[in-house]
């Protein structure tokens, strides 16, 4: 009888610290999509420093030029074959799935370039949106041949890294593309605050960047979600607390009365 309460208080103490934390994970889930991250984590966006090609006047000391990229994607009898291309700043990530790219006799493979500009290269798209950090301009030919591929069978994932904005819970980003530059389609993608990315299928090869829609508002953190919502956070860690001294207490009892 001295060593059955101990593995039974252990087994009890953990069940309750699950309950407690699904309890929580499930209230923050609830109260906002910002919030769903494991706890203790927190809700603030993870800061990563951004390379611009033309840096704010603030940051000319610190930036550092933004990476190209250069890639050969292989043809296969189904066309061009799947893969991951990412460049070395990991600021620019592309997906082709298998037979994005036309194929064409007597070629053996892509060769695929991306370079980052400096926005004023390319005319802005219509408002509200606004083209926040550099545009990447996306170029493909053909190997062994060299020719220009204009257009692409299907669509090209792509994930782009933003700067962090100074309000970056009210601002919404999407991804922009453009087959010359000039006339700019929106990307049925997401927008990940929290690692400054925006990804999302561009049908074209050109231009893509990351556009921000400040007329628009994300869903709000729970800091700002109002006073009840604070006010049934409180309670609810409250109870949980109280809940699992509860347990300690009667525990405790149990043992001093087979003691």
């Amino acid at each position: 009888m001295s060593g059955a309460p101990a593995p039974r208080r252990v087994l009890t103490g953990g069940v309750a610290a699950v309950l407690a934390y699904l309890t929580l994970a499930a209230l923050s889930g609830h109260l906002s999509p910002l919030a769903r991250h494991p706890l203790l984590d927190g809700t603030s966006p993870i800061v990563v420093p951004y390379r611009w090609v033309t840096p704010p006047p603030e940051l000319a000391g610190t930036n550092q030029a933004p990476i190209p990229g250069d890639f050969t994607i292989k043809y296969t009898e189904r066309g061009s074959r799947p893969d991951v291309l990412t460049t070395d700043d990991a600021q620019v990530t592309l997906i082709p799935v298998a037979g994005t790219f036309p194929a064409a006799p007597g070629q053996e493979a892509v060769h695929l370039t991306v370079t980052p500009l400096d926005p004023s290269s390319v005319s802005p798209p219509a408002e509200p949106l606004e083209i926040v950090g550099n545009v990447i301009q996306l170029k493909a030919t053909y190997e062994p041949g060299g020719d220009p591929i204009d257009t692409i069978d299907k669509p090209l994932e792509t994930i782009l890294v933003y700067p962090l904005p100074p309000n970056v819970h009210t601002t919404s980003h999407v991804l922009i593309f453009s087959s010359d530059g000039k006339t700019w389609e929106r990307s049925d993608g997401t927008d990940s605050t929290a690692i400054q990315q925006a990804e999302g299928p561009v049908r074209t090869l050109g231009y893509v960047a990351v556009a921000a829609d400040v007329s628009a508002t994300s869903s709000p953190s729970p800091a700002a979600s109002g006073g009840n919502s604070t006010l049934g956070i409180v309670l609810i860690v409250l109870a949980v607390c109280a809940a699992l001294v509860g347990v300690g207490l009667l525990l405790r009892g149990r043992d001093s009365q087979r003691s």
